[in-house]
């Protein structure tokens, strides 16, 4: 079997920088799949920092992280397979569905996914475009 996961690597006697990185673990070792610098999808930012991943049996990896542009930073939830290029599928400051009238505010750390066919259930808080908050702004999503 695989797993996937985000990780931190710190440069311990040598005092290189912290340095974080998405991998993918196998029988035949470890492998780095996206690492702190890289470019976000479609050329947007970099991504800074990964958390949670999950991975089904077609090789596609859900995964949390951070990108960052130069001036701020925003998290999301993306997706990876071995012959696709990164996918967004929720990011924070995005418009949220149904209709794209209320921003994702926050993409929580849990989420579920993906399944087979690459759907992911994650939790989000939402938030008007103006960015004020809103009553009862928490949600279940569903990402393909």
């Amino acid at each position: 079997g695989e797993v996937a996961f985000g990780a931190s690597i710190e440069g311990g006697d040598e005092g290189l920088p912290v340095d974080s990185a998405l991998f993918l673990a196998g029988t035949c070792g470890i492998s780095t799949l996206i690492r702190q610098g890289d470019p976000g999808p479609g050329g947007v930012g970099q991504f800074a920092q990964f958390g949670l991943a999950g991975l089904n049996d077609q090789g596609q990896i859900v995964f949390r992280a951070r990108l960052f542009d130069g001036k701020k930073s925003a998290v999301g939830l993306f997706r990876i397979s071995t012959v696709e290029e990164v996918t967004a599928l929720a990011q924070q400051f995005q418009p949220a569905p149904p209709d794209g009238s209320l921003l994702y505010r926050t993409i929580e750390d849990g989420f579920r996914g993906p399944s087979d066919s690459g759907l992911a259930f994650f939790k989000a808080t939402l938030m008007n475009p103006d960015r004020t908050s809103i009553p009862n702004n928490i949600g279940v999503f569903l990402a393909q």
